[in-house]
């Protein structure tokens, strides 16, 4: 009988297993078309399985937006319904880089040029990190753990929603735990200079796992 209930038990964990979708943009090509593009400034470009968003040097004739290096993508996800959104990346400095992820960018999706942000929150990382919601709220504080390394640092950015909720974890230290509505499926990153030095972020993966529609 034991044996039965093993074989059952197998069964339903291989059923419910096979009922989540897990997709993976890996960079190895523009799955997801992320917008790309480079001037003497700044650079956004796939390269060697990353998704590198480079800043250069100040361009004065450009705008406080337009001097940000910057890509976005629409993700398959349906941001109503549970999902777990991450993100794993490096950094040029821990300590330095500035760099932004940005929720609910339809504006930017449907034009690359677009100049004015179209965005419910965006999660802001730096020597501190910040939260920044539609709604006024504003989180900050202190990034966490110490790092005593210099130079490229690795990162995982892992945004879930469980029913009302969603929590934002960082290299598996939660920092944010409340509601945080997503309207549409498009994020980006944005990376500013800083001092005037070459500021950069490299994306390694974007991974997307959700239960199958026909499942929910």
């Amino acid at each position: 009988m034991k044996r039965y209930y093993f074989i059952i038990a197998a069964l339903c964990t291989c059923l419910f297993a096979s009922a989540q979708s897990k997709k993976v943009e890996t960079f190895d090509k523009n799955t997801w078309h992320w917008t790309e593009g480079a001037d003497k400034f700044q650079s956004v470009a796939i390269e060697d399985g990353y998704l590198v968003i480079q800043n250069f040097k100040k361009n004065k004739k450009a705008t406080q937006l337009q001097q940000m290096a910057r890509s976005y993508a629409k993700l398959p996800l349906r941001p109503q319904e549970n999902f777990k959104l991450t993100i794993k990346y490096s950094v040029a400095d821990y300590y330095t880089t500035w760099y932004q992820i940005l929720f609910n960018t339809s504006k930017q999706c449907l034009d690359e040029d677009a100049g004015d942000f179209e965005t419910y929150y965006l999660f802001k990382l730096g020597p501190y990190w910040i939260l920044n919601i539609g709604d006024g709220l504003k989180h900050t504080d202190k990034l966490p753990g110490k790092i005593k390394v210099k130079g490229e640092y690795p990162m995982e950015f892992v945004l879930q929603k469980k029913g009302r909720i969603s929590t934002i974890e960082l290299n598996g230290i939660q920092l944010y735990e409340g509601e945080l509505k997503m309207t549409n499926s498009c994020i980006g990153f944005q990376v500013p200079l800083v001092n005037n030095k070459n500021s950069y972020i490299k994306i390694d993966e974007v991974i997307v796992e959700q239960a199958d529609p026909d499942d929910d």
